[in-house]
C-alpha cells in the first residue's frame, strides 16, 4: 500500500493491567495504490488489537480497475485472510497493472468472488476464486492465443470470446482449475487441470468444439456434422512462458452409419 490520501476517525483504548492497546477507526481514502493498482473512494471499518496482533478491515469497498470491489481483510502476525466480491473489473488493468500494452494480450470485464487464507504459523495457503468475464478478447501473443494458434484458426474473429467463466481452488503453490469455459461465435472450449505457481508451470487439457470442417463431406457425413460440430482435445504442459501444446482430433461418431443403425445382413 502506497501513495495514501485518506481520512481516519479513530477511537483508541489502552488497558494497563493487560498491557493491551486497541483501536477502532473509520477509513475514507480518496486514492491509494495497492500492488500498483489504483483504488479510489475506499471506505472501511478498521479494528486493531495489539495483544493479538490483529488488524481487521471490515466492509471494505472501493473503485478499482474500472469496476468495484467489496469485502473483508484480516491480518494476524504473518498470516492473513481475504474474502471479497468484485464487479466489472477491466481484465487487462487488473492482471497487467501499469503495462501500456496490456490490451495486446487480453481484454474484457470480469466479475466474481475470491477467498484466500494464509495461516498465522505459515501453513498451507488455501482459497478459491469464481470468475465470469464478458466482452473478452484474446490476442495471438497471449497464453490462450497460443492455444488457438495450434488449432490453426486464421480469421481475426476466431480469437474473440464472448464470455469466460472459471472456478479454481488454491492449495499451497498449486492452483486447481476445476472448470474453465470459453465461449464465442466460432469456438467453445472447456478446460481443467493445474497451474503451479512455483515454479510457474501448467498441466491443462481443453476440449474444443467448432468451427465445422471446410472439407466437402458426403451426404451422411453432412448429416453427422449437422448434429454436432468438430471436436478436438488440446493439452498444454510445461513452463508457463513456453508450454508444449498438442492437438488431437476426437471423432464425434466413429462410424457415421452408426446413427442410422447397422444394416441388415443377408443370410
Amino acid at each position: 500500500m502506497e501513495h495514501l490520501t485518506a481520512g481516519l476517525d479513530i477511537v483508541a483504548q489502552y488497558f494497563g493491567l493487560d498491557n493491551n492497546f486497541t483501536a477502532d477507526a473509520k477509513l475514507s481514502a480518496k486514492r491509494v495504490f495497492i500492488k500498483d493498482r489504483l483504488v479510489e473512494n475506499a471506505v472501511a471499518s478498521l479494528h486493531y488489537n495489539d495483544k493479538l496482533e490483529v488488524l481487521e478491515a471490515n466492509g471494505l469497498a472501493g473503485d478499482i480497475c474500472g469496476g468495484k470491489i467489496a469485502g473483508d481483510v484480516k491480518l494476524q502476525g504473518k498470516g492473513y485472510s481475504v474474502e471479497a466480491v468484485f464487479d466489472k473489473l477491466l481484465v487487462n488493468d487488473f492482471i497487467f497493472p501499469g503495462k501500456l500494452n496490456a490490451r495486446d494480450y487480453i481484454s474484457g470485464a470480469m466479475s466474481g468472488s475470491i477467498r484466500l487464507s494464509v495461516p498465522v504459523a505459515g501453513g498451507t495457503r488455501t482459497g478459491y476464486v469464481l470468475v465470469d468475464t464478458s466482452d473478452m478478447h484474446v490476442e495471438k501473443v497471449s497464453f490462450l492465443g497460443k492455444v488457438l494458434l495450434v488449432m490453426k484458426f486464421t480469421e481475426p474473429t476466431d480469437y474473440a470470446f464472448d464470455a469466460m467463466s472459471a472456478a479454481a481452488y488454491l492449495s499451497g503453490d498449486e492452483l486447481l482449475i476445476d472448470r474453465l469455459d470459453l465461449r464465442g461465435r466460432s469456438l467453445t472450449m472447456r478446460g481443467e487441470g493445474t497451474i503451479n505457481l512455483k515454479p510457474a508451470s501448467v498441466d491443462l487439457a481443453f476440449t474444443a468444439a467448432g468451427p465445422r470442417s471446410q472439407i466437402q463431406p458426403s451426404m451422411l457425413e453432412s448429416l453427422a456434422e449437422g448434429m454436432m460440430p468438430a471436436i478436438v482435445r488440446v493439452t498444454v504442459k510445461g513452463p508457463l512462458e513456453d508450454p508444449v501444446i498438442e492437438k488431437t482430433a476426437l471423432p464425434v461418431i466413429t462410424d457415421t452409419l452408426g446413427i442410422l443403425g447397422k444394416p441388415i445382413q443377408k443370410k
